[in-house]
């Protein structure tokens, strides 16, 4: 009888352990789920929403609409889409819709001071999206998903100068060879866009040549200077939004609120300045088909997943996402637009995959003081005594 009791009382504490333990081992497990899950989204956004604005050109180039769409009214409807969906979400959070608008009154309303610091970032990303959507209109879809790989660069540089930050040296390395791999591509585009203007000659545009390949409106230099110029936009911005996250403990989907509201009139600023003619004249949905919805789907979402996994993944896995999602925009174009990569791409690819994954994989560590040395090896002294 006093072995069971003395089992029981041993056993006891053992059951309740494990059980105060499955809560943590749950939530650990659902962090992983989201964790994935947010990152095989992010990649699937990122492929949708390049593929969808590439074949939205080759579509209004097939019917010789010029321009596609208005570049404004895009912008518009995906900052309205974008709202909506962080109205709701921080309605969620908060819990109830007369909660979440008190807590709105006092971020918008109350701290007017800090909803007005995020409009710095609502004026670059208006910029930054619109050269994004020039950047399509003058590179192929894959050109353009390697080519803004440079946002890493520009990332790094502003860190650096503007954060205090170092970086390894593997991680220089990895960003000459991340322009290298871009240096390709651009040449690559060059080339093709000559090919494209000799076959044209020579067949005199004959039907079976594809029209994305042949049209003569657009310009791979162009593109690549918007290209450039988005990422240097996209690294400022990204490093002054994260250091006004991380001085203030305001809810992500306040800041994408915050964000929004800035961006609609900024937004229509630009529509008054260089497309009020066009829209007058053409109509303020002119170009919208299907195609365009989704593309401008994918480009609110896009802005919504990316804040759940700055929160839940890190820098290694990102760069995973980014590189798969070049292998399969290359890889897509090959049956939807008949755009095979040729030597000086896969090259250019190549290296930059290479690059964003060797740049997350070895980040700098600070090299550890004497004292730390010697602390360490105390330990392991003591470990080897007791052993």
């Amino acid at each position: 009888m006093t072995a069971k009791r003395g089992n029981t009382e041993e056993s006891t504490p053992l059951d309740a352990t494990i059980k105060q333990k499955d809560p943590e081992v749950k939530r650990r497990d659902w962090g992983k789920i989201i964790k994935y899950a947010s990152l095989i989204i992010l990649t699937v956004q990122y492929i949708g929403q390049v593929m969808m604005l590439d074949y939205s050109y080759a579509v209004a180039n097939k019917l010789g609409n010029k321009p596609a769409f208005h570049k404004s009214v895009v912008l518009f409807f995906n900052e309205m889409f974008k709202l909506s969906a962080s109205l709701a979400l921080f309605s969620i959070e908060s819990k109830s819709v007369i909660q979440a608008a008190k807590n709105l009154k006092v971020h918008l309303f109350d701290n007017f001071l800090d909803f007005m610091k995020v409009g710095v970032v609502a004026v670059i990303y208006l910029i930054q999206n619109v050269l994004n959507i020039y950047a399509v209109e003058n590179l192929k879809s894959a050109q353009y998903a390697v080519t803004y790989q440079l946002k890493i660069l520009t990332t790094a540089i502003f860190t650096v100068t503007l954060l205090g930050r170092r970086l390894s040296l593997i991680q220089w390395i990895s960003m000459v060879v991340l322009v290298a791999g871009v240096a390709l591509v651009s040449i690559d585009a060059i080339l093709v866009k000559e090919a494209a203007k000799a076959a044209a000659l020579a067949l005199g545009a004959n039907v079976t040549t594809p029209a994305s390949s042949v049209d003569k409106s657009t310009s791979p230099i162009f593109g690549f200077a918007c290209v450039l110029t988005a990422c240097v936009l996209s690294g400022f911005a990204g490093i002054y939004l994260e250091k006004i996250l991380k001085t203030s403990d305001v809810s992500i989907w306040v800041r994408n609120i915050q964000l929004s509201l800035l961006s609609i009139p900024i937004n229509f600023i630009y529509m008054a300045l260089f497309e009020r003619n066009q829209i007058a004249r053409l109509g303020f949905m002119y170009g919208f088909r299907w195609n365009i919805w989704v593309a401008v789907g994918f480009q609110a979402f896009g802005g919504l997943v990316v804040a759940v996994v700055m929160k839940f993944a890190d820098n290694i896995l990102k760069a995973f996402s980014t590189s798969v999602g070049i292998v399969l925009i290359t890889c897509l174009s090959i049956p939807v637009f008949a755009r095979y990569p040729t030597l000086y791409f896969i090259g250019g690819a190549t290296l930059v995959i290479t690059a964003v994954v060797v740049y997350s994989l070895f980040p700098y560590k600070k090299p550890k003081s004497k004292t730390e040395e010697l602390a360490l090896q105390s330990t392991s002294t003591d470990g080897d005594i007791e052993k």
